[in-house]
Formats: C-alpha cells, sequence, structure tokens
C-alpha cells in the first residue's frame, strides 16, 4: 500500500497515571477546599474582596490540580494511504442520445477535459482509477495522460448493468481503500424495477465510499412518445371481460392528439385518442376486451408516432395473455344414487374452480313396480340438450353406474366419442349398470374407453350376484409400476411415500370385469390377486389418449372407502380427494400434466437477444423420456394476413438428457410473434408435440427509458452520503472519504508541568492570597 509524506498532528493529553481511587480522593479534596473557602469568606464586605479571595483559592486549586494530573502536548507524525478514487464513465447505448448539440457520453468526456486540471490536483494525494461500464466493468486509458483514447470511447457496451457495475467495482478494489467515486451515467438501468430496492442500497453501502454522479439532465429536450408500462393479467378468463391499462410518456409535444389503438392477435379491438396538454408527460389509457378464444393470444398497443419524433419502435408494446377458462365445466350423470356418487358429488362442489352439472336416475324404466310420472324427477332425461346443443360447453363428462338403455339415448353415444377425440375428457364409473353390465360392449364408447368389455347384456333384471361381469368381494388395491409415475396415482411427490400411501388406502368391495386393458392404454391400479381372461391382472384404474381427448375407466364404486372408512379408521381421508383431483387435472389436459412441455424464461425477448427454452419430455407412463429425438422449430407469424408462417428448424436429430430435458438458446433477429415447438418421440413409434409463445419486440432494452433517471442517481448518492451534479457544473465539489492513517512514524511529547513558569504562577496564586487574607484579618 502507498503512503502519503508525514502528516503531524497535535493535541493535549494528559500524563498522571495514578489509579482511579486516587484521582477520585484528589478531586474531592480540591472542590473540599474550594467550598471551606467559600464558607469561610461567606461574610466578607465588600463582595469584591470576597470575589477575589475565592477567585484566587479556585485558581491555585485548579493549578495544583492541573500539576496532579500532568498536562502535556503530544506531537505525532503520521504516515497516511493513498486513497482510490474511481472515475466511471456509462457507455451502454442510452449514452448515444442526444445532449444538447452533442451526445450524453461526448458531454461527459468534455466535462473531465474541462476539469482536467482539478482531477490533476486530486491525483496529487489520490490514486485514480478509471472504467467503464455497460453490460460488464472494464478499465479505461487515464485522460490525464492520453486524451486521445479518452476521447475515442464509444458508447458500445450494449446492456447498462449499473448495480452491476457497483458490485464489480467493490470486489476489484476490494483491499483497497476507496475514497470516492465520481460516476458518469444517465441512470439508465436496464436490469432494475422502478423503486430502489434494499438490496441496491446494500450494494452501494458495501462501497463504503461516497458516490458523486455527474448526469445529463436539463439541456433542450428531444421529442418522443414511448408506452412506458404495459400492465395486463397474465391470465384472462374465457368470455369474461378483462382489462388492458397503459401509461404513456410524452416530452417535447405541448399540443395535439395520440391515437392508441390495441389489437389482439393483430386484430383491432379498440382505439382511443388523447388529447395533450402542456407542462404534461405522463398520460393514462385503459382498454376493456371479451376473450372469445382460449389459449396465449398476444396484445398489442401502439401508438401513432408525431412528426419528428426520436425514437419510434417505444410507440409499440406487447403482452402475451394466456386465456383459460374461470372454471372446469363438468357434466356428471348418475344411474342411481349411491355413497359412491354422494362423495364424488361432494368432492366436485368443494371445488370454487369446478362447475357441476350433475343428473340422477331416481327412477330406471325396468323396475319391477312402475312409477307414476307425477311421483317422479321434476323434468325428464335431457339427452338431446346435453348431447347435441351443449356438450361442446363442457370439459369432461361422467358416466358414474349409468345405463344408457331405458332412456333411448344410444343415438347420442357417438357424439360423446366423437367429443372426446376432439379434446374432451370422459371417465366411466363402475357399478352393475356401468362398462358391460351396463351395455356398452359394441357402443361408440366401447372404442374410447381404455377397456375392452366382454359380452354383457345391460339387463338390470340380473342381480348383482348372477352377473358374470360383477365381482362383489372385497379387495386391496395395487399400484402398477407405471401407477408409480402417473400422476394421476401420485398421492405425495416422494416415490417411496407414494407406495407406502397407496398400501394403507382402504379396501375396496367389487369391480367390474372386463376382457383386457386396451394395447394403448396403461394400467394404474389392479387387483391383488384376480386376472382378466387374457391373463393378466384385472384393471381397476386405466387411462387412454382418445384422439385429442383423454378417456379413463375406474372398475369399481366404492371408491368413497378412501375417504368414509378412512376416516372412521384414523387414516388419511385426503388420498380420495388427491385422487380425483389428480384424476380431473389429467383428463382435462392441465398445461402442467402435458408429456411434451416447452417453457419460456420470458415471454418477451427483445431484438438481438436470445430466447431461453427448456424442453421437457415424458414417456406415457410420466417416466423421463431419457435420450428421445427431439425436432425444435420456430414459427414465425406475420402482420400480414395474406402471408403463411415461416417455419425455421432450430435443431434436427437432437434427443434428450437422461432427465427428458433439453435446453437451447434461440436468438431472436427480428421483431415479431413466434411459436416455439417441440416434437418428441417419447416412446417408439410414439411422438407427442408441446409449444409456447413469445413476443419478439423491436424496442431496445436501452431505450425502453430515454429520459435521464435522476431520482436513481440521488438514490445512490443519497444512500453513499454522495450528491448528484449536472455536466454543467464549472467546479468539483467533492466530500471525499479521508485516507486511512496506517501508522505513526514519530512521537514528541511537551510536558507543561515541567515549565518553570507553572511555578511562578502557584507562587504567585498563593502569595497574592496570603497577603490578601492578612490584610482582611483573616491570618
Amino acid at each position: 500500500m502507498e503512503e502519503s509524506q508525514g502528516h503531524v498532528t497535535t493535541e493535549y493529553v494528559l500524563m498522571g497515571t495514578w489509579d482511579r481511587w486516587i484521582e477520585v480522593s484528589v478531586v474531592c479534596i480540591a472542590v473540599a477546599v474550594v467550598i471551606m473557602a467559600v464558607y469561610n469568606y461567606r461574610k466578607l464586605r465588600p463582595l469584591n474582596r470576597r470575589i477575589s479571595l475565592i477567585g484566587l483559592r479556585l485558581g491555585g486549586v485548579a493549578l495544583l490540580l492541573g500539576l496532579f494530573f500532568q498536562p502535556a502536548i503530544l506531537e505525532e507524525r503520521q504516515a497516511r494511504s493513498r486513497n482510490k478514487i474511481a472515475v466511471v464513465i456509462d457507455t451502454s447505448e442510452s449514452m448515444t442520445l442526444p445532449y444538447g448539440p452533442v451526445t450524453r457520453l461526448k458531454a461527459s468526456q468534455d466535462f473531465i477535459v474541462r476539469h482536467r486540471d482539478e482531477l490533476e490536483a486530486l491525483a496529487q494525494s489520490n490514486d485514480l482509477l478509471f472504467y467503464r461500464f455497460g453490460a460488464s466493468l472494464e478499465t479505461i486509458p487515464n485522460p490525464l495522460a492520453d486524451l486521445d483514447a479518452w476521447m475515442s470511447i464509444q458508447a458500445d457496451g450494449g446492456l447498462s448493468k449499473l448495480i452491476g457495475g457497483f458490485e464489480a467495482l467493490r470486489t476489484e478494489l476490494l483491499n483497497h481503500d476507496l475514497g470516492g467515486v465520481l460516476l458518469f451515467s444517465d441512470g439508465l438501468d436496464t436490469e432494475r424495477g422502478g423503486s430502489f430496492q434494499d438490496a441496491e442500497r446494500r450494494v452501494i453501502r458495501e462501497l463504503g465510499a461516497p458516490v458523486f454522479a455527474f448526469a445529463p439532465t436539463g439541456g433542450t429536450p428531444f421529442k418522443d412518445v414511448s408506452i412506458k408500462r404495459l400492465a395486463s393479467n397474465a391470465f384472462g378468463f374465457y368470455m369474461n371481460r378483462m382489462s388492458l391499462d397503459a401509461s404513456l410518456e410524452v416530452v417535447g409535444y405541448s399540443v395535439g392528439t395520440l391515437k392508441v389503438t390495441c389489437r389482439k392477435n393483430d386484430v383491432i379491438i379498440g382505439q382511443k385518442l388523447v388529447t395533450l396538454e402542456p407542462n404534461k408527460t405522463r398520460y393514462n389509457v385503459s382498454f376493456e376486451h371479451v376473450p372469445k378464444t382460449l389459449g396465449k393470444q398476444v396484445i398489442t398497443l401502439h401508438v401513432t408516432p408525431l412528426e419528428d419524433e426520436f425514437y419510434l419502435p417505444n410507440n409499440t408494446r406487447q403482452t402475451v395473455v394466456q386465456i383459460v377458462r374461470d372454471k372446469i365445466r363438468v357434466l356428471q350423470i348418475v344411474g342411481q344414487p349411491s355413497w359412491d356418487e354422494r362423495f364424488l358429488r361432494n368432492h366436485l362442489k368443494s371445488d370454487p374452480n369446478i362447475d357441476l352439472i350433475s343428473f340422477f336416475i331416481l327412477v330406471n324404466p325396468q323396475n319391477f313396480r312402475p312409477v307414476p310420472t307425477r311421483d317422479t324427477a321434476l323434468i325428464p332425461f335431457p339427452a338431446e340438450e346435453l348431447f347435441e346443443n351443449e356438450l361442446g360447453s363442457f370439459d369432461l363428462v361422467i358416466f358414474q353406474n349409468f345405463n344408457y338403455g331405458p332412456f333411448r339415448t344410444r343415438q347420442y353415444l357417438p357424439r360423446i366419442a366423437e367429443f372426446v377425440r376432439d379434446g374432451g375428457g370422459f371417465v366411466m364409473i363402475g357399478g352393475p349398470r356401468s362398462f358391460a353390465s351396463g351395455g356398452y360392449r359394441g357402443t361408440s364408447i366401447a372404442d374410447v374407453i381404455p377397456v375392452d368389455l366382454p359380452p354383457g347384456s345391460g339387463n338390470f333384471f340380473l342381480s348383482e350376484t348372477r352377473d358374470p361381469n360383477l365381482d362383489t368381494e372385497e379387495f386391496n388395491v395395487r399400484l402398477t409400476d407405471v401407477g408409480k409415475q402417473h400422476p394421476i396415482t401420485r398421492l405425495t411427490r416422494n416415490q417411496n411415500a407414494n407406495e407406502g400411501a397407496w398400501k394403507s388406502v382402504e379396501p375396496l368391495e367389487g369391480f367390474n370385469r372386463v376382457m383386457r386393458t386396451k394395447p394403448d392404454a396403461l394400467t394404474l391400479l389392479e387387483h391383488p390377486s384376480k386376472s382378466t381372461s387374457s391373463g393378466e391382472k384385472s384393471p381397476l384404474v386405466a387411462v387412454r389418449e382418445a384422439g385429442k381427448g383423454r378417456a379413463m375407466a375406474v372398475l369399481t364404486d366404492s371408491t368413497w372407502h378412501w375417504s368414509f372408512h378412512a376416516g372412521n379408521s384414523g387414516g388419511n381421508r385426503d388420498h380420495y380427494d388427491e385422487f380425483w383431483a389428480n384424476s380431473i387435472r389429467w383428463l382435462i389436459r392441465d398445461p402442467e400434466l402435458e408429456l411434451v412441455r416447452v417453457q419460456l424464461q420470458d415471454d418477451q425477448v427483445n431484438r438481438g437477444e436470445n430466447a431461453v427454452v427448456r424442453i421437457e419430455a415424458f414417456r406415457s407412463d410420466y417416466a423421463p423420456a431419457a435420450n428421445a429425438p427431439i425436432s425444435v422449430e420456430m414459427i414465425s407469424h406475420t402482420r400480414k394476413t395474406d402471408e403463411q408462417p415461416s417455419i425455421t428448424p432450430i435443431v434436427e436429430q437432437k434427443t434428450t438428457d437422461e432427465e427428458g430435458i433439453l435446453e437451447l438458446e434461440i436468438p431472436v433477429a427480428e421483431p415479431g410473434i413466434y411459436t416455439i415447438r417441440a416434437t418428441v418421440e417419447v416412446e417408439e413409434g410414439v411422438s407427442h408435440r408441446g409449444s409456447n409463445i413469445f413476443v419478439g419486440n423491436e424496442i431496445k432494452r436501452e431505450f425502453e427509458r430515454l429520459q435521464t433517471d435522476t431520482s436513481f442517481l440521488e438514490s445512490i448518492a443519497t444512500t453513499s452520503q454522495g450528491n448528484v451534479h449536472p455536466l454543467t457544473s464549472s467546479k468539483l465539489k467533492l466530500a471525499l472519504k479521508p485516507p486511512k492513517v496506517i501508522k505513526v512514524t514519530s512521537r514528541r511529547s511537551h510536558e507543561l508541568w515541567t515549565e518553570p513558569w507553572v511555578i511562578l504562577v502557584a507562587v504567585l496564586l498563593f502569595g497574592c492570597e496570603w497577603f490578601f487574607r492578612r490584610k482582611y484579618g483573616y491570618v
């Protein structure tokens, strides 16, 4: 560490080294002597005589106390360290913006040249270090030594990371004394939000030195209109009104009109006119619309440019909104009231995200004893309305122990199968009126469910004990190898705990026999001992992809045991709710349960940057699709309706890793709307596809804000006990942190109590007091 020349300091010290009790005793005696003098002279007249005698006694006692404590003058010659002064200049792209006749960077460079003499004087006792920062911190030549190199610096630093620059500076000068930082910047940090955060304060404080910011403020402002903020919920609800709020900043214009247009996927959904006012720079505008399609949608806000605008790309902003149903619409059709029906209905009704419509068959036309119509339900079974008119509005259809035959609904079964193949969810729950016992063999429903049905008459007159397709014995379910991975049968996140949970669930009673599980279906739960005619264990829960939709078979009507009996025996009643909640999520294709998931780090990417993509692939049993062939392509959607989207292959003949993951960074060269689509061969001959959408922005992140952020610079300066100056300042006003003393090179003390004049003063004081005491009759 370098040292400065010697610096002499002077201070008064007491060299008497007495015990504390002695010092206290002496002070007490001195006070007592003064008090006695005051008491003795209390009757002395006139007053001036009394004051003179008390003053002489007080002076003498004070002098004796001084001699007792031995006062001295201590002179020290100290060696001080040389401070480091960091001069940091912002060379990000925003410094190319105009500041009067020149750019912000050129104005900063000229400021250094004008104050060169002051900097040279500062360099006499400090070490000046010069840096530039944009995306990172870099050292630059000293302008005091190489002015040409200083003036040749360009604003080509890309993104501005001001707080990141301070962190790098702290690391760079970790073992040095930093006396201050001279910062030349417009304060536009591309990595920070609006308000000054605690984490940013911590970084500034850890510098341990004041920051003096020199900012391009004032001057003639350029003209520009920009969209500062575009606020919208990340999710919107189908057929529900949603709002879009924006904040506009207008600089350099005091009169005129702004035309603001809002588009959804390039279709205009609203336009508004904003009238400009003098001395007003901020304007708020809002739009409302009703989404009528599901999925991701791009909302674009555009302000028609005015004459002589400086930067046009910031007149447009886009956001991506995911439109979902506000509720899952479920149609539940029940053949007869039962405990199984009651528990499932209660589960569905308890979920606020489910809109449930239930129909119960209270009286079956095949009953032995017919019941008059006046004694039955209020309405007949509305088969045509449900299966013809309203079926497409549902997300999930549940047939629970329902035999279609007596209600003349066979002609509607193909509509339900078509509903599943078009993307709907369907689950059939067992019982004496379900599967083969409900007469579904050979119907369109049998084509989409995951099991093959044996012959069955669907004759309700048969008792359960006589129906060969029903088994009424009690049994414990067994989790299959596929079920260990599948999200439907995942009661807990931990696999070992999940297997233990299934071993602890309550036994079931009765199940529907089937011939086999279809080759393209998966068995999640099976009977522990009984088998199908094909030799495999009898399935109890099986699932299947059917076209774009999904189907599920629950071959028992006693899953309610997992709730009711579990509560009585002290088991976990939540397992029942977990099972059915997982089933519904899988059946309606919850995006989190897709086999190929394309995830984006950000749904808005600026031109020239990379879209960070993570692709996760799973087999049909939800085990990771390790080393699976994958192809990724980017689809660019143009704004011209007469042009077809262009498809660009990103990777071909690549494979996922051992965890079924592929991560990519895709450069965005042009603005627009892009879809990343991944196709993965999750199993041999079986491919699945996933996609996601993002927006490529024209606006550069450095130019999202154009005005100097003086408030941010003031927050930095205040936190560090510095200040902010305009680039028009005539002098450098710097209250730098003083350098540290690293050692004392010499020390000399001058003992005042040994001086002859001290004895002379003491003799004079006490002699005068004796003289006047004698004169006034006190001796």
